[in-house]
């Protein structure tokens, strides 16, 4: 009885200090300069992906340590999360609440 107490506390403390390192990145992105500048970044399978909606394209990206490294064609940008805004070359986003948006039909 006391193995079993013992590994769900092992099992426990394991699971809770597992971070993922993207989840911040994930959601929907508004440029803070230009409102139809939106990015929405989502899961892809073990990567993610970055819709750009005002170029209408869809980039590969990959989490490096903190960062978000998007891929467009040899180029890689890199994404940054600093003071709860997005870093993106000399552009700036902020993030709208899950509860502000719908991801088909647009903010509401």
């Amino acid at each position: 009885m006391r193995v079993i107490w013992v590994l769900l506390v092992v099992i426990t403390t394991f699971f809770s200090c597992t971070k993922n390192p993207g989840k911040e990145f994930k959601g929907k992105w508004v440029d803070t300069q230009n409102d139809k500048n939106i990015l929405i970044i989502s899961r892809a399978g073990d990567n993610y992906r970055v819709d750009v909606k005002i170029e209408n394209e869809k980039y590969p990206a990959i989490i490096d340590q903190e960062f978000l490294k998007m891929m467009i064609e040899k180029d890689t940008l890199t994404l940054i999360i600093k003071d709860n805004l997005l870093l993106l070359g000399n552009d700036t986003y902020r993030k709208l609440k899950s509860k502000n948006f719908n991801p088909g039909a647009g903010q509401y």
